[in-house]
């Protein structure tokens, strides 16, 4: 899992104007806690567990920006996503993957529906076909990109730690210029090597 914190957030806020921000996988909470450090207006995340979601609500109470939904990524990005304003930018970090493992509930192969357990390309199509094809000048960052590339270099890497956290279907395992390709038109990409690997995208 990458560390979202080890970013400066401010410089891409400040150059897309990005006021709103959207992820997936919530976990133990530490993004929001990051995202609430930076001026965006509202902060929205997701997380399948809902005890754990509960929890988080409770905790973030102090900061009304903040929101944690209990449901999957994809009918969450699904149903926020059509109600946010096209002239808003948003911030999408995408980090849902291996639900309930990273809160030791659950084993990283326990998921059986592939589209939840790793919905990174369905997450990217939702978001194209709600936001980017209006024009919308979203910036989204995805962490633990070795997942999808299994030649890439990268400081540390899933597959090395655990092969089960790798992707069920083999085309997956190397999906890397298929997830750029989904964004391509729209979107410059650039791949950060740090922690697990990132992909970002910025609005062209």
């Amino acid at each position: 899992m990458g560390a979202i914190y080890n970013f400066d957030l401010n410089n891409w806020i400040n150059k897309y104007n990005l006021s709103a921000y959207i992820e997936t996988g919530a976990g133990y909470g530490t993004s929001i806690f990051n995202a609430i450090k930076y001026k965006f207006n509202i902060i929205l995340s997701v997380e399948i567990d809902k005890e754990q979601t509960d929890f988080l609500n409770k905790f973030f109470r102090f900061d009304p920006r903040v929101r944690v939904f209990n449901t999957t990524s994809l009918e969450y990005l699904t149903n926020i996503l059509s109600q946010i304003p096209k002239n808003i930018n948003c911030f999408i970090f995408l980090d849902a993957h291996f639900p309930k493992a990273d809160l030791g509930k659950a084993g990283f192969l326990d998921e059986q529906n592939e589209e939840i357990r790793m919905p990174l390309m369905s997450e990217l199509k939702t978001i194209k076909e709600l936001r980017i094809k209006y024009g919308c000048k979203d910036l989204i960052l995805i962490d633990d990109v070795s997942l999808y590339d299994v030649n890439g270099k990268f400081k540390y890497e899933y597959k090395h730690e655990n092969p089960s956290t790798l992707p069920r279907d083999e085309w997956m395992k190397n999906s890397i210029d298929k997830i750029i390709n989904t964004l391509d038109e729209t979107h410059n990409h650039s791949i950060l090597e740090n922690q697990n690997g990132w992909l970002l995208f910025e609005p062209k």
